[in-house]
């Protein structure tokens, strides 16, 4: 029986214990910094603050809150919803009394027209803005898409695997922030990638009046089909001003002197 009261007077002080040091000053959350991992902090935007100070603005952390009773995934989804450019990597607890947000800057790799203007997305197809004219430096890609998505919305498309599939080829292909002179090259060459004509058939134009088709394209493949299309097209450019190449499979093509791409 004693034992018994031992336990329970032990348990009650242990409670009272938690909730001092839960309550207490000393864990109480008294900075939030923010940390990018592939940008720069201190680059002043237009308003005249740093992408820095906008995370921890959109973090929403409660000032003067437990440490220990921080959500990490509601100031993620704070800032990842205020800022849809942000991608939070991970909430950082440094105790006593601070909080690190660490997150990356998204870079837009294409751009869709709809009715609302041209979206501007990731690749993974994030719409990271909305703009009234053509945005220059990014990949014009033709889909069926949702006409009223806001930023921080994904497309809403039915062939998104293979939309993802397409960045990523290109992104093979030197079409990434890190390779700036790949990726002008790559951008020269290519126009438009139309994606509304068949679920298995891409249309790509060119930095010419020659349309590269590919034929049966699937996520596994299209990596292969459309390298294989732009060498050809590279090779082809130099006596051929007009024309389509039609790639069937990744070692596989056709060429005729009349686009069927209308």
């Amino acid at each position: 029986m004693r034992n018994k009261k031992l336990i329970v007077i032990f348990c009650v002080l242990m409670t009272i214990a938690l909730f001092v040091v839960l309550d207490s000053v000393l864990f109480s959350v008294q900075k939030v910094t923010a940390y990018c991992h592939n940008d720069l902090d201190n680059v002043v935007m237009d308003d005249g603050t740093t992408l820095a100070q906008k995370v921890v603005s959109a973090g929403k952390v409660n000032m003067g809150k437990s440490i220990f009773l921080i959500d990490k995934e509601e100031i993620a989804q704070n800032v990842e919803n205020k800022l849809p450019g942000v991608k939070v990597v991970n909430i950082e607890k440094k105790f006593p009394d601070r909080i690190t947000i660490h997150y990356a800057s998204i870079k837009p790799t294409f751009s869709v027209r709809t009715a609302q203007g041209y979206y501007v997305c990731t690749n993974e197809g994030k719409v990271v803005d909305i703009v009234s004219d053509k945005p220059s430096g990014l990949i014009n890609l033709i889909a069926d898409v949702g006409d009223e998505l806001r930023a921080g919305d994904y497309l809403d498309c039915k062939n998104m695997s293979t939309v993802v599939a397409i960045m990523d080829a290109l992104d093979r292909l030197g079409y990434s922030a890190e390779n700036q002179e790949e990726r002008i090259l790559l951008l020269s060459l290519i126009k438009f990638i139309d994606l509304t004509v068949h679920d298995e058939i891409i249309y790509i134009g060119t930095g010419s009046d020659i349309v590269i088709k590919v034929l049966g394209i699937s996520p596994d493949n299209i990596f292969k089909k459309i390298h294989y299309g732009m060498s050809l097209y590279v090779n082809y450019r130099s006596n051929k001003h007009q024309g389509m190449i039609t790639v069937s499979d990744s070692d596989v093509f056709t060429w005729s002197d009349v686009s069927d791409y209308n």
